[in-house]
């Protein structure tokens, strides 16, 4: 015989409230009430290495760093204020005295219809914020070391430029002391040749071509022999 599904209709409250404070304490979330004077008026469980007494009835601000009071003291009055859900990041005290980064959930506690606290749930995110802070050191240091490549590139880029610079400024400089040679050698009233080891004419200036009727080309297939049938090919060479 098929079973009737039966809503649960009424609430067994001692039973429940038991239950939602067993829950409440055993949560890794920090569930805290304050009331207008922003005095902690309940704490689920305290941060390891504080004790419960040392907590409750005291000014929330005492657990909080002074940074981080004007955004909570804002969130809170507006909580009360306007009855709407709020949130804030802020480092508080941590676990055995240390400094903690806390995710802040705050909504209004109500009694009778009216607002008489504030309920924070406190999520410890150090553990995220110390990985985000890794990953914006590793992109800093990536930013960096493109950077340093980048100037290096174009230090090294620079330095190739100055020094083809130099060369072409040699070439040319060597290219007009060449010219400036060579109208000299042109210029001069003696005949002028450029011989090898042999005697074989490699050069000549114009003072050569015209004494032997020879044009430059024609000259420069012959030897000083075949110009002076009485040159001594050692002799002069030597």
């Amino acid at each position: 015989m098929k079973s009737e599904f039966k809503p649960q209709t009424t609430i067994d409250f001692p039973n429940t409230n038991n239950r939602w404070f067993s829950l409440i304490q055993k949560s890794i979330h920090f569930i805290t009430i304050v009331n207008r004077d922003h005095i902690i008026e309940f704490i689920n469980h305290p941060a390891p290495g504080l004790a419960l007494e040392n907590v409750i009835g005291k000014s929330l601000y005492e657990f909080i760093l002074p940074e981080y009071h004007t955004i909570a003291r804002d969130c809170i009055n507006c909580v009360f204020q306007t009855g709407s859900s709020s949130s804030y990041i802020s480092q508080a005290t941590g676990p055995d005295n240390t400094i903690a980064w806390y995710q802040n959930n705050l909504s209004a506690v109500e009694e009778n219809g009216k607002i008489v606290g504030v309920g924070f749930i406190a999520t410890d995110i150090t553990k995220q914020k110390q990985a985000e802070e890794h990953l914006k050191k590793i992109s800093k240091d990536l930013e960096n070391l493109v950077a340093r490549q980048t100037v290096s590139l174009v230090r090294e880029k620079f330095e190739h430029f100055q020094t083809e610079k130099k060369l072409h400024q040699s070439d040319v400089l060597l290219k007009s002391n060449e010219n400036r040679f060579r109208i000299f050698i042109d210029q001069a009233s003696d005949a002028i040749y450029i011989c090898d080891l042999k005697g074989h004419i490699i050069d000549c200036n114009q003072q050569s071509i015209q004494r032997t009727g020879y044009s430059r080309q024609e000259l420069l297939a012959l030897s000083l022999l075949d110009i002076d049938a009485n040159f001594s090919n050692q002799k002069d060479l030597d």
